[in-house]
């Protein structure tokens, strides 16, 4: 083993503990040894470092929206004002590009080439999610779209160079359901 975990040292006495150690390290002198009660350990602690070629990215943000995939889908969110209709969003979908915007607006607006491609672009639409009731920015337009081909992609646009994260988006883009 690299890491041994030494689970319950609350339980043990200071006597036991030292014991548990000598005998740890006689039987592995090489292993990292951890100390933990009730199993609470971080994995990166426990775990060795991903290597980054098989990081997954499972989404992000950038400036006015985020985006999610799975193996098959990939959902994009645009968050829009309480004023903003569907007759105002600038929506386009090609096999490897993507245009999702507000009419006459350079802001917030996703555009771009993917980094895979998407099958059944003639039936992909919109749909507005939110509340516009409270008067707040509650909303989003929401494309979800699928992919071609099942796998994970590496960023939302061809070429990026996203950092991976399994992290959901920071907490002011979540008021649109998913996020």
């Amino acid at each position: 083993a690299d890491v041994v975990l030494v689970n319950k040292i609350d339980m043990a006495s200071p006597q036991e503990l030292d014991t548990t150690i000598q005998v740890v390290s006689a039987l592995n002198s090489r292993a990292s040894m951890l100390q933990a009660s009730h199993g609470k350990v971080a994995p990166r602690d426990a775990l060795p470092e991903v290597p980054r070629g098989l990081k997954v990215v499972e989404g992000g943000e950038g400036e006015g929206f985020a985006w999610s995939q799975t193996s098959s889908s990939l959902t994009v969110r645009l968050f829009i004002e309480p004023s903003v209709k569907g007759r105002d969003i600038d929506f386009k979908v090609g096999p490897r590009t993507l245009r999702l915007g507000i009419r006459n607006r350079a802001s917030p607006r996703l555009e771009g080439r993917l980094a895979g491609e998407l099958r059944d672009v003639d039936e992909a639409m919109f749909e507005i999610e939110g509340s516009s009731a409270s008067g707040e920015p509650r909303r989003c337009a929401v494309a979800a779209l699928e992919k071609r081909r099942p796998g994970m992609w590496p960023a939302l646009w061809d070429g990026s160079s996203a950092t991976p994260s399994s992290a959901p988006p920071a907490a002011s883009t979540s008021f649109c359901a998913g996020f």
